[in-house]
């Protein structure tokens, strides 16, 4: 589910700013080197996950948990089973995707992609780079529920080329319709500005405008996935303007080379949306 994507990620963020804070006295310093991402000719060789639909009891008075569902019932009730079938449709539900790449290493990936098959390989590596650009290890952990749960986060410097190339292959995934490439890239943009020491200030608000271009991008060529990600533009200043030009430039030729639609549409999304409206009126009762 997307909620819990979201929700996952932004813990996953603030351990690794925790982790930046505690070591920042380490003064540890990471060469920066830029490089242009969206351009077909750059190949440069996130963390969001999905899991089972979990609303939150917190917010539910006592009075009602009568009302609400145990867990086991909540899991099959049809609403939820509806929504689940539908991300994975979508692409919206990395848990969902193909169990027998998740483990496998970059090169592995990387012939898969070679092949023309299997876009989703693009998001897996790009998570798996996304992780190894700042704790030990090449497989994203938020890739599988049974990694996440066994995984042990090692933090370490920041690593910038994985992180360029976790941007490059978001890229792709996006471009061959999987959304969530866009909330990837922008959260590597919102990584670099947290963790790279190297960064002025100035530099460090650069990278946090990127994020919000990409955003805005997404709403504008993916507006269902913007929709149900409930995501909103944002005011960009004229610098920020001529990037998402640019970005949306690059968006609309590559999107023709691949014979696909400028814009790109979930499928059924009515029916989407609406399991999302009558998943997030459930609620699940207080184990007894």
């Amino acid at each position: 589910m997307l909620s819990r994507v979201l929700i996952l990620f932004f813990i996953l963020l603030c351990v690794t700013i925790v982790f930046f804070h505690s070591e920042q006295e380490d003064n540890k310093k990471t060469n920066n080197t830029s490089r242009e991402i969206p351009n077909d000719k750059t190949r440069l060789n996130p963390p969001l996950t999905a899991a089972k639909i979990t609303p939150s009891t917190s917010n539910t008075p006592v009075g009602e948990q009568n009302a609400c569902l145990p867990q086991s019932q909540f899991n099959t009730h049809p609403a939820v089973l509806a929504r689940e079938h539908l991300e994975t449709l979508n692409n919206l539900n990395p848990m969902a995707f193909d169990s027998g790449l998740v483990l496998l290493d970059e090169s592995s990936l990387l012939a898969i992609i070679n092949q023309g098959s299997l876009p989703q390989a693009s998001y897996i590596l790009a998570m798996n780079l996304f992780w190894q650009a700042h704790y030990e290890g090449f497989t994203n952990p938020f890739l599988s529920e049974e990694l996440l749960t066994h995984t042990v986060f090692t933090r370490k410097p920041l690593d910038l080329n994985s992180l360029k190339q976790a941007r490059y292959w978001f890229w792709q995934a996006a471009l061959h319709d999987i959304p969530l490439g866009f909330i990837g890239l922008a959260d590597t943009y919102q990584l670099e500005a947290n963790l790279n020491t190297a960064l002025s200030l100035q530099e460090r608000n650069q990278m946090i405008n990127h994020a919000s271009v990409y955003l805005n991008l997404a709403i504008k060529v993916s507006p269902n996935f913007a929709n149900y990600a409930e995501l909103q533009m944002v005011s960009l200043s004229k610098e920020q303007a001529l990037r998402f030009t640019y970005y949306l430039r690059q968006w609309h030729n590559a999107r023709t080379k691949l014979n696909k639609p400028i814009l790109q549409e979930l499928v059924f999304f009515d029916e989407l949306m609406t399991a999302k409206k009558e998943t997030e009126a459930l609620c699940i009762k207080d184990e007894e």
